[in-house]
């Protein structure tokens, strides 16, 4: 198996978590909207009335992914849909919810 470097993992993971906080504040606009008034910093309000830099359950949901890989690898078997959390709590705390505890 390749070995995969750490820092890769970590920027994508950063870029998710970039992205997706760019993102929340003009979430379900069209892209005419953005190629007119494009995101060039973080953004508050918006689509769902947010603070700066607030991300949503995309990121969450990849953070406990990459969690879950972190601690047990990656096994197509443990990762069949059946084996995945049928009760994910998303709040507003901005806390990361270990989806993956049974």
């Amino acid at each position: 198996m390749t070995k995969i470097d750490p820092d890769k993992i970590i920027s994508g993971l950063l870029g998710v978590c970039v992205g997706d906080a760019l993102g929340v504040s003009v979430a379900f606009t069209s892209r005419e909207e953005r190629i007119a008034n494009p995101v060039t910093t973080m953004q508050g309000e918006g689509t769902y009335n947010q603070p700066v830099g607030t991300w949503s359950d995309d990121n969450s949901l990849t953070l406990c992914l990459a969690e879950a890989i972190a601690k047990v690898g990656f096994n197509e078997d443990y990762f069949r849909a059946d084996n995945l959390p049928r009760d994910v709590k998303i709040g507003n705390t901005g806390k990361l919810l270990s989806c993956w505890q049974s």
